[in-house]
């Protein structure tokens, strides 16, 4: 297991070769590289705007979200360890290149904003963002915007979830 508690308010994660490999970083510290890993568990400093960014790799990627308090939640990319965040108000999410499946469980979100990034177009199939929920009467919305983006919103969500580079 990994316990990171940073001085700084953000961190990125990449994902590596295998689901069980990566690196976190958070622009002050020296970079982790990790392999072999099951539980990591970052905490922010709390300050508002507090940002984690979460990127897979240039092949095809599987990124599921799971909010899990208040500034709280975890990502896993590619089936590898599901990363504990605490103390993160938006969360970004990068799929970089290939085709890949972005699964957001919105029932317990409280973070101020979610971005997600499907990457570079692929001439493959494209990318998939899959949003559920279990709140009744969440009044979902989808708002186009230009050919490979928009928003997502509910009338329980803090900002709506922003989409750019989602093509599919």
């Amino acid at each position: 297991a990994i316990v990171i508690v940073t001085p700084v308010n953000n961190i990125a994660y990449s994902g590596g070769p295998e689901s069980d490999e990566g690196q976190l970083s958070d622009g002050v510290n020296a970079t982790l590289s990790f392999d072999k890993v099951e539980s990591i568990t970052v905490t922010g400093t709390g300050v508002a705007g507090g940002t984690a960014t979460i990127s897979g790799t240039n092949a095809d990627n599987d990124i599921s979200f799971t909010g899990t308090g208040a500034d709280d939640f975890t990502v896993s990319v590619d089936g590898g360890p599901a990363v504990q965040y605490n103390n993160f108000s938006i969360a970004n999410l990068n799929g970089r290149a290939g085709d890949d499946d972005i699964d957001l469980d919105l029932s317990n979100v409280t973070v101020t904003a979610i971005n997600v990034s499907g990457g570079a177009p692929t001439a493959g199939g494209g990318d998939t963002v899959t949003l559920t929920g279990t709140v009744v009467g969440d009044a979902p919305t989808y708002t186009p915007g230009t050919a490979n983006s928009g928003s997502f919103d509910t009338n329980t969500l803090a900002t709506p979830v922003s989409l750019t580079n989602v093509e599919g």
